[in-house]
């Protein structure tokens, strides 16, 4: 079985060298794809993960998709995480992990945002869905992280 380890950000990253190794570029629409990959796993290069493959693979693919980066990963969060028609519960079981620690049952949801003073407006309501659902569901650590990805911010509910 083959595989490729790297430490990049983002898979993208991976599949973009590869390319490259075999001498290709990647057509138009699949290079904007891989665009919005590396931004979204990278959080437009502030998560900690980032490397400076993943800001190189960025740069070169923009040319190929003729992307203005900082524009398109705005619309792109913008369209992610819009809140508009979704209940709380549905928000914080969009990206939702469990784990088990020591037979000890914890939630965490992660929402990514553009803005979340609303959702900061409606704090109480936040915390007694994640009551009701840590109750429902035996959660001895339940929490929802909202991440501002503009202004590298996150506010722990």
């Amino acid at each position: 079985i083959n595989f490729r380890n790297m430490a990049v950000g983002s898979t993208n990253t991976i599949i973009y060298e590869m390319y490259k190794e075999h001498h290709l570029t990647p057509p138009k629409n699949i290079a904007g794809l891989m665009i919005a990959g590396i931004i979204s796993d990278t959080l437009l290069f502030h998560s900690p993960t980032t490397t400076k493959y993943d800001k190189k693979a960025v740069s070169e693919l923009s040319k190929v998709a003729n992307l203005n980066v900082q524009s398109f990963a705005k619309e792109m969060f913008e369209a992610g995480a819009s809140i508009k028609g979704k209940t709380i519960e549905e928000l914080i079981y969009n990206d939702f992990k469990v784990f088990n620690i020591n037979d000890k049952k914890i939630g965490i949801g992660q929402m990514t945002v553009i803005n979340y003073q609303k959702m900061l407006d409606e704090k109480e309501k936040y915390i007694e869905v994640l009551e009701n659902i840590s109750k429902e569901h035996g959660y001895e650590i339940l929490s929802f992280c909202i991440t501002d990805v503009i202004n590298s911010n996150t506010y722990i509910f």
